[in-house]
């Protein structure tokens, strides 16, 4: 449940996923570690959709009750909302460079490293901003009405999350097709 302690623990999880990301990227041995690559793809994937799906789904909910309620808080919604969009590109362009070290490109798995280093800055940085600015504004001005409709929104966007065995990736924005590999 979406309540201010729920968002919390979201965000501990995704922090301990963007650190098996970096750390995954450093431990991969080349283009053609089908293994590796698939982890990297796993963790980026749930990110895109875990994160990026349901948990931006009720902070975006948060964001217009808070902006109701606390209109200076203006500034920090639309930057934290503004990076929240940044992510889903930044995922695909990392999906896509995952497609190609699959397939032994040595340029894609050297972007991938930059990419990810950068990717998990921001993210952890993006935690962090929201835990220390975003969350003590919503706990001291939202309702809980206002609670419940994060709740309810965090819901209707997480049953569009595919489940661990749907393994897709049908997006038009990735250059190919992904296959899960085992």
């Amino acid at each position: 449940m979406p309540t201010d302690r729920a968002i919390s623990r979201a965000h501990r999880a995704l922090g301990h996923v963007v650190g098996f990301i970096r750390l995954q990227v450093d431990m991969m041995a080349g283009p053609r570690d089908l293994v590796g690559l698939t982890r990297l793809l796993n963790g980026v994937n749930y990110m895109r959709w875990y994160g990026g799906v349901a948990h931006h789904a009720a902070e975006h909910v948060l964001f217009e009750r808070l902006l109701e309620k606390e209109p200076s808080a203006r500034d920090l919604c639309q930057a934290l909302a503004d990076q929240h969009g940044s992510f889903e590109a930044r995922e695909r362009e990392i999906m896509n460079d995952i497609c190609y070290a699959c397939d032994g490109d040595r340029d894609a798995f050297a972007r991938l490293r930059d990419e990810i280093v950068e990717y998990c800055y921001i993210h952890i940085a993006h935690i962090e901003r929201e835990e220390a600015e975003l969350l003590p504004l919503a706990r001291k001005s939202l309702s809980s009405h206002d609670w419940q409709a994060v709740q309810a929104s965090f819901e209707a966007a997480a049953a569009r999350v595919p489940a661990p065995d749907d393994r897709i990736l049908e997006d038009p924005g990735l250059v190919v097709e992904v296959k899960m590999l085992h």
